[in-house]
């Protein structure tokens, strides 16, 4: 998987400035590396990764412990963080630059809220949670029990990424540059609605 670099905004009394932070994973360790403290320290956390079973993530889902999961050649690895990394910004290009889903200027055919029995996508229709319930996506990962403080409250700030999915059809579109900048500006300003932690934590335990 690709390493990226991610950026991290911080305020402070005098200034507003973005810290630099690296996700990779390398031999099955989650490796975070932060630039820290006023003189922008960096500091690598490792975190190993080990195999686990859908119905333990299961029961992790119901609990508060924030947790990264990641579906490599159909095997499930995860590792849990402390509670004060619950607040940690996961970005949806931390590990790869490639969401199969939908990517560039090509899209999924099947990325419709419908179950795969009807021609559209179970991981849509079950709100994008549960990598570990779909088979036939083979390589990702996902995130949970993450949270992001807002002026009313705590909301989810989970992800999944889909890397390869064996029922990925591709649907190929143009678009032209001023297009792509114009979408880039909506969807900026688009505030997509959240589930607060009671509501995440009940949907996950009874989907």
């Amino acid at each position: 998987m690709e390493e990226l670099k991610v950026e991290e905004k911080v305020s402070s009394k005098s200034r507003t400035y973005r810290r630099k932070c690296t996700v990779c994973v390398n031999d099955l360790t989650l490796e975070i590396t932060k630039n820290v403290g006023d003189d922008d320290k960096e500091t690598t956390y490792h975190y190993e990764l080990k195999e686990t079973t859908a119905e333990f993530l299961k029961y992790l889902r119901s609990t508060d412990i924030p947790t990264f999961v990641l579906k490599r050649d159909g095997m499930l690895y995860y590792c849990c963080f402390i509670m004060s990394m619950k607040y940690f910004k996961f970005s949806n290009t931390t590990l790869s630059t490639l969401h199969k889903c939908a990517f560039e200027n090509t899209i999924c055919k099947r990325l419709i809220s419908l179950p795969d029995e009807l021609g559209g996508c179970s991981k849509v229709f079950n709100m994008s949670i549960g990598i570990e319930n779909y088979p036939w996506i083979t390589d990702g990962y996902e995130t949970f029990n993450f949270f992001q403080k807002q002026e009313n409250g705590l909301y989810s700030s989970d992800i999944f990424v889909v890397i390869n999915c064996n029922h990925y059809e591709q649907v190929k579109f143009e678009i032209t540059e001023e297009e792509n900048e114009k979408k880039k500006k909506e969807s900026k300003k688009a505030k997509k609605p959240r589930m607060t932690p009671k509501e995440y934590r009940l949907y996950s335990v009874f989907s």
